[in-house]
């Protein structure tokens, strides 16, 4: 999954602007399209930006920003992270749901069954 981040370098090498400031606008649009299309993501999808989301953060680390910049980046961050957790927590409470379900089937089949 490391494919991204070569690319990604690449993209800001060849820009010729200023790669710190390529590295921050790449969150900005990564975290419109969380925003925006995460509810249509596949798993695999999910799986894939999440390693590009991290790339993307490491790609940043190498720069330094002033503390308006990067108190803009934490923010993208933690909006990108906060659609993360909430997939994850999503994915849980449907296992959940579908543990309880088998519960309350199999605690249904042992009660007929003394019957």
């Amino acid at each position: 999954m490391k494919k991204f981040l070569p690319v990604l370098l690449l993209v800001l090498l060849m820009t010729g602007c200023n790669p710190s400031q390529m590295a921050k606008d790449e969150l900005v649009k990564f975290t419109e399209r969380i925003e925006q299309k995460s509810d249509r993501w596949s798993e695999a999808e999910w799986d894939d930006k999440a390693q590009y989301f991290s790339e993307i953060c490491q790609t940043l680390d190498r720069y330094e920003y002033d503390e308006q910049q990067t108190q803009e980046i934490d923010s993208l961050k933690s909006l990108c992270r906060a659609k993360f957790r909430t997939h994850r927590f999503g994915e849980v409470k449907e296992g959940l749901e579908e543990a309880i379900i088998e519960i309350n089937d199999a605690f249904n089949e042992i009660l007929n069954a003394g019957k």
